[in-house]
């Protein structure tokens, strides 16, 4: 009876069954990594009704056929027999295991974020939610009904932000074809969220939350919704529709936040109570816009801008962006600058690494620094040095790194008569103060000490050259010191008659 057993065993997995069980795998792996149910859920579904047809048969068959046989025909075949069948058995187990963990791999490699259809639909059952939509016509719910409905499912942020412009569709009759928008805020414990919406009622009388989805999500005052909301709920919109389409047509709202009032003869400015303002229009050039069109079929057939009149945005966070755009602006790889916004200098090695001398305080023309370092290109700055002067006090004439450890700074009066250099070799962690051999200097006639205003050092073929004047000008007969291990020892080369030029981002 046991050899029967081993024969039922090797029969049912025999290569007809692992060659219909590793296509059946493919299939679904095919499912599971690109998609396209039509196209490969039929073919494994096909391929495990098969495997099953064929477990039932062999499975009948030898029940039916197990009374037949005596316990002595088992024992006369149970000797080679035996062996030859574990033998087999084994190898169609193995290959079973094979197949098996081979597509077992590469289905779960297919449930990693982002590897694959089935990360995707994971992600989509995790982050997804299906909300019907009950208040569905403009004219009766407003704008605010839609979100009222998305609030009794999901616990909403008092203020939502939007990320990319909110559109929504509705017929004449103010009944809702479509809307898409994609929102950002903070829940009251202050944790960030995004809410991405979506709906078209062609498909579904429900609409699709994803929530918690990558975006450039910010606090930015001119991308509020709460505005545009209230300005919904405030103007009669039906009213407003009736003087661009007919019934037959198509309207569609759009709002991206606080913009310009770019048309102002077709702009509408209402206030809290509905109504058109009598504010000139010469006075308002701003303002949270909602774009109106009507549409014939494919044409458009009139617009019309609606302005919420009692909000303005506040656009701190406005400046300061335009600032840190007119920054970037000024970066120049390799150079140093100041910005005059904040009289801070600044020096970029590459994209990302720079310094900063930022101005602590200031006092009867004077400056306190300290030095800032950033390895994101200016996104963010770590203080690195609290006293990279000392307790010197003055001007700083520049910054110069020549590599991630190795730079200068200077340091002068406001009048540009002096100007000292400090060197680092840590990265701006500390300072020393750059002693030049001014005993060297025994060719010319008036005194060395007269030329104070050391300018940053210039590279040159064999190492670095500084170059000492009487004043931050350059119209002067000037000393010229070279070294050439790093500054570590300098050496006076001679005079040079005056400069036709300065390098104007040195001199200040």
């Amino acid at each position: 009876m046991k050899n029967r057993r081993l024969t039922y065993w090797t029969i049912l997995l025999n290569p007809v069954f692992i060659v219909v069980c590793a296509l059946g795998l493919h299939f679904l792996y095919q499912l599971c990594q690109y998609g396209g149910l039509r196209r490969n859920a039929p073919w494994g579904l096909g391929c495990a009704l098969v495997g099953l047809v064929w477990i039932l048969f062999w499975t009948v068959l030898y029940f039916l056929r197990k009374k037949r046989f005596s316990e002595a025909e088992t024992v006369e075949q149970s000797s080679l027999w035996k062996k030859g069948l574990l033998v087999v058995l084994a190898v169609e187990i193995l290959a079973l295991v094979v197949v098996g963990g081979f597509y077992g791999a590469k289905i779960a490699e297919s449930a990693v974020p982002y590897n694959g259809k089935l990360s995707w639909k994971i992600q989509e059952w995790r982050s997804s939610r299906k909300i019907k939509l009950e208040q569905d016509n403009v004219y009766e719910s407003g704008v605010s009904g839609i979100f009222e409905d998305l609030g009794e499912k999901i616990d909403l942020p008092e203020e939502l932000y939007i990320i990319n412009p909110f559109s929504l569709t509705y017929g004449g009759d103010g009944e809702i074809q479509n809307f898409y928008g994609f929102f950002w805020g903070k829940d009251e414990g202050g944790e960030e969220h995004t809410y991405l919406l979506d709906y078209d009622r062609a498909k579904s009388r429900r609409m699709t939350v994803w929530l918690d989805g990558e975006g450039d999500s910010r606090e930015y005052p001119g991308k509020r919704f709460t505005p545009f909301l209230e300005l919904m709920d405030g103007v009669q919109l039906q009213s407003i529709t009736g003087a661009l389409a007919e019934n037959d047509m198509t309207l569609q709202l759009r709002y991206a936040g606080y913009e310009s009032i770019t048309d102002p003869a077709r702009t509408l400015i209402f206030n809290a109570n509905g109504e058109v303002m009598g504010e000139s229009l010469e006075q308002r050039k701003e303002a949270y816009l909602a774009e109106l069109k009507a549409y014939r079929g494919e044409e458009l057939a009139g617009e019309i801008w609606l302005a919420n009149g009692w909000r303005y945005a506040d656009t701190t966070q406005e400046k300061k962006e335009k600032e840190e755009a007119a920054r970037e602006e000024l970066k120049e790889i390799g150079s140093c600058y100041m910005d005059r916004a904040d009289e801070s200098w600044y020096f970029y090695l590459n994209e990302e690494e720079g310094w900063r001398l930022r101005v602590l305080d200031a006092a009867a023309g004077s400056r306190y620094y300290v030095m800032d370092h950033t390895k994101d290109g200016g996104a963010s700055f770590q203080e690195i040095n609290q006293a990279p002067f000392g307790d010197q006090i003055g001007v700083t004439r520049g910054i110069l790194f020549f590599d991630e450890q190795y730079g200068y700074i200077s340091l002068g009066n406001a009048s540009g008569e002096t100007a000292e250099l400090y060197v680092t070799r840590d990265g701006g962690a500390s300072f020393q103060k750059v002693d030049l051999p001014w005993e060297q200097v025994t060719d010319v006639s008036d005194d060395v000490a007269g030329y104070g205003y050391l300018f940053l050092p210039e590279e040159t073929e064999t190492g670095l050259k500084v170059t000492a004047a009487k004043d931050s000008s350059g119209q002067s007969m000037h000393l010229i010191f070279s070294s050439e291990d790093q500054g570590r020892t300098w050496n006076y080369e001679g005079t040079e008659e005056l400069l036709d030029q300065i390098d104007a981002r040195l001199a200040g």
